[in-house]
């Protein structure tokens, strides 16, 4: 009975919790006050999706890491073998296949898309370059894109004030979870999402890595010590 006890209790705990509001006057900067402190993105995730890499002086990215990698590959994998399995069975067992036999095949394909699609997303590259100037998400630098709309998922560097990091208490189905975004604050109060993922520890470094490479104050409302 002690279980159940304690998995009510656990229970109580997450649907009850409260995401407490930060207190902007902490950062003695009159702008994070007139930011938002709610999640840019919401839904989140529970798994450490990427790290900060460092490959030179003047250029930082958010690379994916190998757990995520393997994560999308799964998906890629599991899907499809379990749908050829289960149609080599049914042949083996002398029976012929109908239009029944496309639903596995149909799952199959549906893990092998959303697989894949997570791995396009995971290639896509985060970057801060300071030769170039600008933070940006995808293959083509800003300077390089000049029909890229402004503000779309890059930003001068110039314009950064602030790093910012929020969490989100997420459900999905029957597991719940935190997930930490990752936000840079422009001087016109604007926000940029960098990435929204697990791992409180390592968002946090990764986070005061970011700042001391742009120069900007890290604004930490996770409310975890």
């Amino acid at each position: 009975m002690s279980l159940f006890r304690n998995l009510a209790r656990r229970l109580r705990a997450g649907f009850g919790r409260k995401r407490e509001s930060p207190d902007p006057l902490r950062w003695n900067d009159p702008l994070a006050a007139r930011i938002e402190w709610t999640p840019l993105k919401r839904g989140g995730t529970n798994i450490l999706i990427r790290r900060f890499a460092e490959p030179d002086f003047d250029r930082v990215e958010f690379r994916a890491t190998w757990g995520a990698r393997l994560f999308a590959g799964f998906f890629m994998v599991f899907g499809p073998g379990v749908s050829i399995f289960i149609t080599k069975s049914e042949i083996a067992e002398g029976r012929s296949l109908g239009w029944e036999s496309l639903f596995p095949l149909a799952i199959g394909l549906v893990f092998l898309g959303v697989g894949g699609g997570m791995l396009l997303r995971l290639a896509t590259p985060v970057v801060f370059d300071k030769r170039g100037g600008f933070f940006w998400k995808g293959r083509t630098p800003p300077g390089e894109a000049p029909d890229r709309p402004a503000g779309k998922d890059s930003v001068a560097l110039k314009e950064i004030h602030a790093v910012q990091l929020v969490s989100e208490w997420c459900r999905s189905g029957m597991a719940s979870y935190t997930s930490y975004e990752l936000n840079l604050v422009t001087k016109d109060g604007r926000r940029l999402n960098v990435v929204d993922q697990a791992g409180l520890g390592e968002i946090r470094k990764d986070a005061e890595a970011l700042g001391r490479f742009l120069g900007c104050p890290v604004w930490d409302a996770t409310g975890q010590a």
